[in-house]
This record gives structure tokens, C-alpha cells and sequence, in this order.
């Protein structure tokens, strides 16, 4: 038999609308978060993507509420925990090259220019699959968090800590 409970908890719902006068409505950009206190976890729905983390509760000092309006603080933090580097980055890629083959000159300068044409991932391996190429090109390729995860860590920062914080 399953058992099946219903838990008490307490949720906050937090509704982010562009009012039409703002630079954000033409991007229709909505988003609704949602807090539970009880189980330490925050979830993001909006047009940028569906986000989650749960934290453990092992924080008897201060509540979720508190304690999600200082981790909201720091954007980097958040975004390691609801999403993954996952876009090619190409300056990154591009500043791995430089550095590694700074005392290579004649090497650089035939990497970048292949990298000129590379706009992905895919025209990176392509441009770099031959065998006159250095054999670890591969582990110079960098990666960045989507923009819409970054995005939505911007506005969680912006709008949501600052309503936890007042709120606490």
C-alpha cells in the first residue's frame, strides 16, 4: 500500500510582471518563484526556463527566507546551483588559445585564425579535427552558463532578495 500524506508547508509565490512601460515587456519576460520555507527549496518558472534547488536544512540559525535573501546575493552561487555551463563560449575558448600558446607565436596566429570562423562548438571541432593541429585543442574549449539562467539570476538578485530580505 502507499502511503500518501499531505504536508503542511509554507510557500511563497512571487509574481515578476513587466509593466508595459518597461524595457523588459517587448521581451515578455515574466517569471514566478516559488519558496518553500519548509522544505528548503527554490523553484523558478518563467519564459527564461523552469529552475529548482533544495538546500539541506541544516541551518538552525536562520530561516529559508533569510537565508535565500543572502545566497540570492551572490549571482555566481546561483547560478552553479539551477543550471550548468552549457553555451560555447568563444571568447573564453578564444583567451585559453591565447594564453596557452602565447610563447608559440607561429602556432597562435594559425589557431586564430581558424578560430575567426568558429561560431560554435561544432565549428570548433570541425575547424580543429586535423591531425596537423596540437592534440589537446580540446581542452581549451570553455563553456558559459545560457543567458537565460543568467538572466533569471539578475532578477532574482534585483527583485526577489530584496522583497525576502524586507519581508524576514
Amino acid at each position: 500500500m502507499i502511503d500518501v500524506k499531505e504536508t503542511s508547508r509554507e510557500l511563497i509565490v512571487i509574481n515578476i510582471r513587466p509593466t508595459r512601460d518597461d524595457p523588459m515587456y517587448m521581451g515578455c519576460l515574466w517569471m514566478t518563484v516559488y519558496v518553500d520555507t519548509a522544505a528548503w527549496r527554490l523553484t523558478v518558472d518563467s519564459d527564461c526556463g523552469a529552475y529548482v534547488h533544495c538546500w539541506p536544512n541544516e541551518d538552525k540559525l536562520h530561516t529559508f527566507r533569510k537565508a535565500l535573501a543572502g545566497y540570492l546575493m551572490d549571482e555566481d552561487y546561483i547560478l552553479k546551483k539551477i543550471s550548468d555551463c552549457t553555451e560555447f563560449d568563444i571568447e573564453g575558448t578564444t583567451g585559453a588559445i591565447e594564453d596557452a600558446f602565447e610563447d608559440e607565436p607561429d602556432v597562435l596566429e594559425e589557431l586564430l585564425e581558424k578560430m575567426k570562423h568558429v561560431r560554435s562548438n561544432g565549428d570548433f571541432y570541425e575547424a580543429f579535427n586535423e591531425e596537423a593541429m596540437p592534440p589537446d585543442m580540446y581542452e581549451y574549449v570553455r563553456y558559459d552558463y545560457p543567458c537565460q539562467a543568467k538572466r533569471v539570476v539578475h532578477l532574482l538578485k534585483e527583485y526577489v532578495a530584496p522583497m525576502l530580505r524586507k519581508e524576514a
